[in-house]
């Protein structure tokens, strides 16, 4: 497995294929669409250590990215075994409103709640931060950080092999607590049970003790 310590060696370039970045699933916010060519981007690798590049292709679905640096002409292929979280260097802005479609609802004055995420990355500290959507596919977690408080975001993927488990949001069982819909006692016992049968997660199992619908 490689931590980037000792980057693979220069692989020919992938076929290039025509990825749908996600956005933020919020009124104002483009929907997905292709990136641009070969966007600036940087790569945390599993020893901490970050290579600055351009994405010259990304393929999540099938396991593979392709990155190349500065000082090389040929781009390095990576797994996603390979790295911790990638980050596109360009932030996000919400479209303008003059640019929004007819129809589009204006959004300059919406509130954009932030949600707190928290990624237990393995062999690494815990990742803690704030993010205005999220967006999760098979192969890993879309996160979008607030650069400002004009729903400007920073673009992040963290590949699922990276992390062991991820929170984003306020934990069910505080917010049953919070809203006075389960005791603490219930929360506790609840979380006893999942885990006993861990293939059954938190809510399902207040479901099945009839403590939530």
């Amino acid at each position: 497995m490689t931590d980037l310590s000792q980057p693979p060696s220069a692989a020919q370039p992938l076929e290039c294929r025509e990825f749908a970045w996600p956005t933020p699933d919020l009124a104002g916010y483009a929907a997905a669409a292709p990136i641009a060519q070969s966007p600036a981007c940087r790569v945390e690798g599993l020893n901490g250590r970050t290579l600055e590049g351009r994405l010259t292709a990304f393929d999540p679905a099938k396991g593979l990215l392709q990155l190349r640096m500065n000082s090389q002409h040929k781009p390095l292929s990576l797994r996603l075994d390979q790295f911790r979280r990638l980050e596109l260097v360009d932030a996000l802005r919400p479209v303008p409103e003059p640019d929004l479609p007819a129809g589009s609802a204006v959004v300059a004055d919406l509130p954009r709640p932030l949600l707190p995420f928290e990624i237990e990355f393995i062999g690494a500290a815990t990742w803690q931060g704030s993010t205005l959507s999220w967006h999760e596919e098979r192969y890993g977690l879309f996160l979008f950080e607030p650069v400002d408080d004009a729903g400007t975001v920073r673009r992040w993927f963290v590949p699922r092999p990276a992390f062991t488990n991820a929170e984003v949001g306020v934990r069910i069982g505080q917010a049953l607590v919070d809203q006075d819909s389960a005791s603490p006692e219930q929360i506790r016992q609840a979380l006893a049970e999942q885990e006993m049968m861990r293939s059954r997660k938190l809510g399902e199992m207040l479901v099945v003790r009839q403590i939530i619908t």
